[in-house]
């Protein structure tokens, strides 16, 4: 279905940013884990290692059955537990300046943001219906014109959104006719409602299923393009008001 590929991605991403998580665990706290495993060895040392060494004169082995493993233990889980603070407080203070480096850009983008908030909406109405679509269709029984119909019905009506889907189209226009929309990302957003235009009409005028997969997936494809023009749009600005800023996390490029 029509979803499926996006669905399918989104689990991909999943996974991939769950292992990226799992790296970045391990590359700040790997000298807490290493300074445990040497405190935990020590003592298993301590407990077995006159057992192993019987009967063995080598140095090793007189290391291993005279071994102080209670201080050395002890000393070893004081240095984890001084690592471990150091890695909190380094956390810290990285959280608090990501947090003013947000707190930054909301206040540079305050009136980009609320000029695009209407676009915005208009890109999430129009994802919600094509997600509406293909759950609609992926309960279909059959693919008769009857069950068909009942499908398109109920996309008109686009009970998920706020409004029906022909207020939507009508703001859409409204803020191409108006110039609401920054000349910078104005071309992907009129291609946006030029597809919704096309499937709301389809819709009206009875379209066949394989046309409606083609249309919602076209109208997907120019709702991402959108809002990646925005995000390019917004760095844009970033940028020329402030170009020693440090963008935060999934800003860059």
């Amino acid at each position: 279905m029509i979803m499926n590929q996006y669905k399918q991605a989104e689990a991909v991403r999943y996974i991939l940013g769950f292992t990226l998580g799992i790296l970045a665990h391990v590359r700040q706290w790997w000298l807490v884990y290493v300074a445990l495993a040497g405190a935990f060895f020590s003592i298993s040392l301590g407990i077995w290692g006159k057992d192993f060494a019987a009967g063995c004169a080598s140095e090793i082995c007189n290391v291993a059955r005279t071994v102080e493993w209670e201080a050395m233990s002890a000393g070893l889980f004081g240095l984890s537990g001084g690592l471990a603070a150091i890695v909190v407080i380094r956390q810290q203070i990285n959280t608090a300046v990501e947090i003013g480096i947000w707190q930054r850009v909301d206040t540079l983008l305050v009136d980009i943001n609320k000029q695009l908030a209407k676009v915005e909406d208009f890109c999430v109405a129009c994802q919600l219906f094509v997600e509406e679509a293909d759950d609609l269709l992926q309960r279909m029984e059959t693919q008769d014109e009857t069950e068909l119909g009942e499908v398109i019905s109920e996309l008109i009506a686009f009970r998920r959104g706020e409004r029906p889907i022909a207020e939507y189209l009508l703001i859409g226009r409204q803020l191409l006719d108006n110039r609401g929309v920054p000349a910078a990302i104005a071309d992907s957003f009129e291609r946006t409602v030029a597809a919704l235009e096309r499937l709301y009409a389809g819709l009206q005028g009875g379209i066949e299923m394989a046309n409606l997969q083609d249309y919602c997936a076209t109208l997907s494809d120019c709702v991402d393009k959108t809002s990646a023009a925005m995000w390019k749009h917004k760095r844009r600005i970033l940028k020329v008001r402030m170009p020693s800023i440090t963008l935060p996390e999934g800003w860059e490029g």
